[in-house]
């Protein structure tokens, strides 16, 4: 069965975004305590976790999230997928991890000494490869910050020195090996070798930046006071981009293709930005909680959480996701959300005369595909990609049009059968 992309994004869901309404979707479950990490994994199946051992599920794309009992009454404060079935939770005293896709939960020990270790992020570049940072109390010090790190998916996990960094606030891998850590006062840390080995960076301006999010290996946006901070080289320089201030800032960002981002945080407010975030768009929220993570599921819909148990979904209407992708770009690749078939027609359109390199990657920035790679004429034009060989998962399309390092705009899709 082959299915075919529409050349406006907005029409691909069509059907199912009729009749929704504009604003944000109260999800909210009956729990009051905090809610510290929510992601997707695929179309439909989404995770949250937060206080009190909490962990929710959606398999209906967040319109309804069910309770796991993991048998764990402490604070949860991250959870990641590095692979549809495996993924990984941390927190209070606490590792856990899922070969199944999330239908159970095992504890894993780290090995730390002390039982009041606290790990607060998580990052897997692998089912088997991955890093988890925290605190623990020391000697003369309320807390020092910890790295621990594995290659065989939690069975034992090796502490990693990184110098006189305090603790570590935001970790994230631009792929298996490049990555990049946070301490909140102005301290970067860097690696280049997977995590074994991490340099400090200069930071010039001392920004203290306490989030950061990436839609590629180049393009990421960190959250400091009142501002978002932004780098097109991977992290080693960054340019300042006030945001309207609005008395909380925002605390948590995240992607949905390369120019389209929103960030979060006090009073539910949001702020949208749709050029990469060169400029950013502020936009009331419906309440007064605090939104402190927030996940895309598709182009249509994105799922925020926050506290005392708050869950708002915000789903686009047509024209809203038909005007932000024609402010996006001429130069424009679109594509099916989720792909349940074994083919589709992938539109692209190019502004100019160009080379264009149309590849298609997974979740782990691996190339799976070359399917254009030529001069081409201005215009709209359109290639089938066979994609029944491969595996359910997330992947990006990547167009590069122009000389190296070129224009370049990539699409999330998810092959779900």
């Amino acid at each position: 069965m082959r299915s075919v992309i529409i050349l406006i994004a907005a029409f691909m869901l069509a059907a199912a975004s009729a009749g929704a309404q504009p604003g944000w979707l109260n999800r909210s479950v009956d729990r009051k305590g905090e809610l510290s990490k929510v992601i997707f994994v695929d179309g439909r199946t989404g995770f949250i976790v937060g206080d009190e051992g909490l962990v929710l599920r959606t398999t209906d794309g967040g319109t309804s999230w069910n309770q796991q009992d993991i048998g764990f009454q402490y604070i949860l404060s991250d959870i990641q997928f590095p692979t549809r079935e495996v993924g990984m939770i941390v927190g209070d005293k606490a590792i856990f991890r899922t070969t199944d896709g999330g239908n159970s939960w095992l504890p894993q020990q780290s090995g730390y000494p002390d039982s009041a270790v606290f790990y607060s992020n998580v990052f897997f570049q692998s089912a088997d490869t991955g890093i988890i940072v925290g605190s623990a109390p020391a000697p003369q010090q309320s807390r020092i910050g910890i790295m621990l790190r594995t290659t065989n998916g939690g069975v034992s996990w090796t502490r990693i020195d990184y110098g006189e960094l305090e603790i570590i606030v935001a970790l994230v891998f631009t792929d298996r090996e490049h990555g990049i850590a946070l301490d909140g006062n102005g301290a970067i840390l860097r690696t280049a070798d997977g995590g074994l080995n991490w340099k400090p960076q200069p930071n010039p301006d001392h920004d203290s930046v306490y989030v950061i999010a990436f839609a590629n290996d180049k393009l990421g946006l960190g959250l400091a006071d009142q501002e978002v901070l932004r780098t097109t080289d991977g992290g080693y320089t960054w340019t300042h981009h006030p945001l309207e201030p609005d008395g909380s800032g925002p605390l948590t960002v995240a992607f949905r293709d390369e120019k389209f981002a929103i960030a979060a945080g006090g009073n539910e407010a949001v702020n949208m930005t749709t050029d990469g975030g060169l400029t950013w768009k502020h936009e009331n929220g419906p309440g007064s909680q605090i939104f402190y993570s927030i996940a895309f599921l598709d182009s249509t819909s994105v799922t925020a959480v926050g506290s005392t148990g708050t869950i708002r979904q915000k789903i686009f209407r047509a024209s809203d996701v038909k005007e932000i992708d024609e402010s996006i770009s001429s130069n424009a690749i679109t594509g099916d959300v989720i792909l349940r078939g074994s083919s589709t027609t992938i539109h692209y359109n190019l502004s100019g005369q160009s080379h264009a390199r149309l590849s298609v990657f997974d979740s782990f920035g691996r190339r799976t595909e070359l399917l254009v790679d030529k001069e081409l004429s201005a215009g709209a034009h359109d290639i089938i990609w066979d994609y029944s060989g491969i595996p359910n998962g997330i992947y990006f399309y990547q167009l590069v049009t122009g000389e190296k390092p070129g224009n370049v705009q990539s699409r999330k899709v998810i092959v779900g059968r």
